[in-house]
Formats: C-alpha cells, structure tokens, sequence
C-alpha cells in the first residue's frame, strides 16, 4: 500500500456501528446527567452557604443589637438616676424657699394686711380713677 492510498484510508471516516452509536449515545447522556448532577450539588452548596451568611448575618446583627440595647439601658438609667436627683434637689430648693416665703408672709405680709382699711360710703361715687367723698377727691 502506498502512502497516498493510506491517507486516503485515514480521510475516509470509518463508519460506526450501530452498537459503537448506541454506546456513545448512552456516554453522552451519562456526562449530561453528571453535568446536571454536579450543578445542582452546586446549587445546593451555594444555597447551603447563603443560609449560612444570612445565619452569621442575623447573629452578628443581634449581638450588636443586645450590646446596644444594654448601653442604652445603661445611659437611661444614669441619666434617669440624675434626673431623680435633679428633682430630689429642686424639691429640696422648693421647700426651703417655700419655708422661706411663709415666714416672710407671716413677718411682713400678715402685719401689713392688718393696717389695711376698706373705704366704704354710700353716697360716694367712683369713676375708677378716683373716689368722690362729697367735694373732696381721694386720688
């Protein structure tokens, strides 16, 4: 056999038999299946890793969430603490100035009171600016 009639052996394609058709056909879809297989273990593992972020997500999250909450729960309380002793303070004010005042009151204000004298005739005439006492005005 010469070369040339080898090349052209070699160009021709050998045909397949029906067994050899079959086998590839079967090969085929076997890596198919595989393929599918493989992408949706894929699938899975992805799924699997999102559960698991949103999982550390939440955790991180709460955990943040609790320590702000115990801060703030720590600041109310101081502030409300200095709020009582705000009030507790002005309370304390109060009743000293109260005290201070009802002794002034009784000091000053009850002996003044005493000297007070109401105006009262019959026949005078007021104009809201002044009294008429029958020809002598009381401005």
């Amino acid at each position: 056999m010469c070369i040339r009639d080898r090349k052209e052996k070699e160009k021709k394609p050998k045909k397949k038999t029906q067994a050899e058709i079959e086998e590839e056909e079967r090969q085929r879809k076997a890596a198919e299946e595989a393929a599918r297989l493989a992408e949706e273990e894929r699938k899975k593992q992805e799924a699997l890793e999102k559960k698991r972020n949103v999982k550390r997500r939440l955790r991180i999250f709460f955990w943040a969430w609790a320590s702000v909450n115990l801060y703030f729960n720590d600041i109310r309380k101081k502030i409300m603490k200095k709020v009582e002793d705000f009030k507790a303070n002005i309370m304390d004010d109060i009743n000293i100035h109260f005290q201070t005042a009802k002794d002034w009151a009784k000091k000053v204000v009850t002996p003044f009171l005493n000297d007070i004298c109401l105006l009262y005739t019959s026949d005078a005439a007021d104009d809201l600016l002044c009294v008429d006492l029958g020809g002598r005005r009381i401005i």
